[in-house]
Parts: structure tokens; sequence; C-alpha cells
């Protein structure tokens, strides 16, 4: 019965041409629906069910520590505990470890209590007169506050600080909405021992003279070059970055089409680039590890004028904290200013 019904239904599409455009789709997407199900049921009887309590989850605090040290700065120490992801609308500040007990000690036996910033403020700090720091020392840091064991930390001071081997500047156009603007280019040139464990990392304040109504008075701006930013070949490495001289609060243009040729016809300035403040650190290893692991996080930002900034909470993955979590390292830095001028 079957044989003879399967064979009838091929004779009627050979010689019928119009049927057998019709019934041919039909009869592969009864073969597609057919495959289809005996994969799902082949995949189903594989599957595995199990359920997860989130609250079996047995989720210890631990203590969170962030620290540079770096010669010629203050010392500060931030005292935070964990939390859990879920707390995000929370600020981090919200969880700090007040009156805890923090210490800090070269390799000579000196040791400091650092004291709180405020009582608001789970920072821990003393000045660089109290207690210096010194390049190519090492320092450990010991924190001992209720209901956490007793936390531990070293660091060792880079010994001398990276410098730049050549820094080149040129004019160049940056591109924007239908006109142009002229700006500055500068191109970082060092070196590092390949065989070190310390780290490079480079950074710009950006010094901008604004007029308005009120009149003239200088802001400045700050950015931070990622990893990815900075370029390496063997030993040297080099980061390259355009700044523009003048910034427009409003230009309008007049293009021409089809060949969208576009003309300024007025526009009225905002600011005047001013100087160029170039930062190079030389890291200790652990803040060079840190900060490779950082750069995977967006919400982490490392600049070398704030402490307050370095810091927002999300922590990477590398930690050189015992009985913690965090960073306690060290840096060194150089800065550099141009005055460019057009």
């Amino acid at each position: 019965m079957v044989v003879i019904q399967k064979s009838g239904i091929t004779n009627s599409i050979k010689n019928n041409p119009a049927e057998r455009n019709l019934s041919q789709p039909a009869f592969t997407f009864m073969k597609v629906v057919f495959l289809l199900t005996q994969l799902w049921l082949i995949l189903s009887s594989c599957s595995h069910e199990e359920v997860i309590d989130p609250g079996a989850l047995d989720l210890k605090q631990q203590l969170v520590v962030y620290s540079i040290l770096t010669p010629g700065d203050s010392c500060y120490v931030y005292v935070g505990k964990t939390f859990l992801s879920t707390d995000h609308a929370d600020s981090y500040s919200n969880h700090g470890v007040y009156n805890a007990k923090v210490i800090l000690a070269n390799s000579e036996g000196r040791s400091i209590n650092l004291l709180q910033a405020s009582p608001k403020q789970s920072i821990y700090c003393c000045s660089q007169n109290t207690f210096p720091i010194l390049p190519g020392a090492q320092y450990r840091l010991v924190i001992m506050a209720e209901g956490f064991p007793t936390l531990n930390a070293s660091t060792l001071v880079p010994a001398e600080p990276t410098t730049f081997t050549h820094i080149g500047q040129q004019n160049v156009v940056i591109p924007e909405d239908n006109y142009e603007v002229e700006a500055i280019e500068i191109n970082c040139y060092w070196l590092l021992a390949t065989t070190s464990e310390l780290g490079t990392f480079v950074t710009t304040s950006v010094v901008e003279e604004y007029t308005d109504s009120s009149g003239s008075y200088q802001d400045s701006s700050f950015h931070d070059f990622s990893c990815g930013d900075i370029t390496q070949t063997g030993n040297e490495y080099s980061v390259s970055f355009q700044t523009p001289y003048y910034r427009y609060s409003e230009v309008i243009t007049e293009c021409s089409f089809p060949s969208h040729h576009c003309e300024v016809i007025s526009s009225t300035l905002l600011s005047e680039l001013r100087s160029i403040t170039i930062y190079l650190t030389t890291t200790d290893e652990h803040l060079n590890k840190f900060l490779q692991a950082a750069n995977l996080y967006s919400d982490i930002w490392f600049t070398s004028d704030s402490f307050l900034d370095q810091f927002r909470g999300i922590l990477p993955e590398y930690t050189n904290i015992e009985n913690g979590v965090g960073v306690f390292g060290s840096c060194l830095h150089q800065s550099y200013i141009l005055y460019p001028k057009l």
C-alpha cells in the first residue's frame, strides 16, 4: 500500500510539471521537520537538569586594599571589604572599613601607624615628611581589622625611573563634522629591559585656556592610555596621541553637493591649547600585573593626579594581598611639559 502510494505520487509529479513545482518543496519541508524532530528527541534525552541554590554559596567577606606608594607623595591606603555585585548600585565608599589599624614599615625596621583621613573615609594616610618613601626600598603593609584575619602585603619601589628616549611632534589635521581642525601629534618612545618585571604606562594632562563672557580661565583634562594603546617592538615602547590647537563651541559650514565640499562660514572659539604635560610612570611588579588585569575592566581608570579617582570598586583578578584582595604597589613618575605652537 505504501509503495503503491509513493509510486503514484512520483508518477504524478513526473507527468505534471506544475504539480512537481508545488509538491517537491512541501515534501522537502516535511523531511526537514522530521529530521529536526528526531534531533530534538536525541538531544533532550541527553540533557541533565540541576537546580542550584544561590543562597547555599559560602561567600566570605575579605578586606580590600588599594595603595600605591610614590616617592615625593603622601602615603594613602584605602581599606574596604568585598560585597556582592548585586549591590553595585551601592557606592563602594559605603563598604569601607573604619577604625582599622594600618601599619606601614620599611626594610630598616621603622614603622608608622597611618591615621584615618576623616571619620567618613576609610582612607589611611601619612605625609612624606613623617615617613618618606625612597626609590629602591622595600615596604610592608600590615592591617588589622575586627572580624578579619591580619592582612599582609609588600612592595619593592623601582630604583630608577624609566625615561623617554625621544619625544617627537608634528602638526596634523583632524577631520570633524564637515570641517577640519589643526592639531599637534605627539609620539613618545622609551626603553625597558625585556628581562625586567617592571612596567610602564603613559598619561597626559592637557591645559587649555577657555574664553567666555566672564573672561578667560584655564582648565585641564586628563587622559590615560590603556595597555592596548601602547606599541611594543622588542624592548622599545611607544605611544602616539593627537590634541587640537583650538576647540570651537559653534562652527557653521556651507557644503556643496554632490561633491560634498564644505567651507567654514563662521566659528566661535571655545578654548586654545596652552600646554601638554606627559607623565611616564614606572611601576613595580605587582602594580604592573594589576594594571594589565585592570585593562579588561572599563570601570577602573588610573591617573597620577588623584588617588580617589584610581579605584572604582571593581577588582581585577590579580592581587598580591595575603588574607585579602586588591593591590599594594609602588611607582616612580617622570613628567615632561610641552608648550606647542602652531
